[in-house]
Formats: structure tokens, sequence, C-alpha cells
């Protein structure tokens, strides 16, 4: 006599968790005026702040944080702090410096686009990882 047994075997102490997964608040904009032609100006800590929220997987989680630059037509703009991982799920540390505000006859008037974009990527308990991308975008105005 033979029995047959039909169904679903489950290992014991098996996880039946949700694959690991993150969002994050939100694309960045805002403008920053200085005068046109002015040396320097840079944004203030906290004007970029974008905070990402983690699920599934197995917990903890951690964050490793990366910002690039994405459009700086005129050569202008750089990382001066912020940069390299940060372990929070909030970035907050990030600060650009423009190293020349552009002329108002060299831009026709018209705010200069410059974009940046910031990459968190999340690694919970057991090694799995996620990326989420916010991108930054400043609009450079020059006053007279």
């Amino acid at each position: 006599m033979y029995l047959a047994v039909a169904g679903v075997c489950a290992q014991q102490g098996a996880s039946t968790s949700t694959p690991l997964s993150a969002s994050n608040s939100g694309d960045v904009s805002f403008a920053l005026e200085a005068q046109a032609g002015a040396s320097a100006a840079s944004s203030d800590a906290d004007t970029i702040t974008i905070s990402v929220s983690a699920s599934g997987g197995t917990a903890p989680y951690r964050y490793a944080w990366v910002a690039a630059e994405s459009q700086d037509d005129l050569d202008i703009a750089s990382i001066s702090s912020g940069t390299g991982t940060s372990s929070s799920a909030t970035y907050n540390t990030l600060v650009i410096d423009i190293s020349a505000m552009p002329n108002i006859e060299e831009t026709g008037g018209e705010p200069v686009p410059i974009g940046y974009t910031a990459t968190c990527t999340v690694t919970d308990g057991v090694g799995s990882t996620t990326t989420t991308v916010a991108n930054i975008t400043i609009s450079l105005i020059g006053t007279p």
C-alpha cells in the first residue's frame, strides 16, 4: 500500500517576508539667488533634505547615500559637503557651491538649471539591497 500526500510543504522557521523595497520623499527643487557676476554662492545646510522609507526584507536597514552631478552646462557647481555615505534614512548634509553666478547677459535673464541626483542604496539585515533616486534641481537666478 502506498500513501500519497498532496500539498505544499514549508520549511519550519522559513521566512515569508516581502521583498525589500524603498521609496524616497520626492524630488527637491529650489532657487538660489545672488548678484550676477558674484564670485560665489552656496545652498544652506538642510536646504536639500531627502528621506527614505524602507520596508520588507529583514530589519535592520542600512542606508548608503551618493550625490552626483547630472546637469551643469556652465561648469560652475560642485559639492562642498555631504559627500560619501550617511547611515541615516534622512540625507540633509548636502551643500552645493556655485563658483560664480552667471551674468544676466550670458543667460538672457533666464534662470540657469543645475542638476544633481541623490541615490540611496538600502541594505537589509541579510544583505539584500534596493536603490531609490531623487533628483535635485537648482535654478540659479542672477540679480542685477
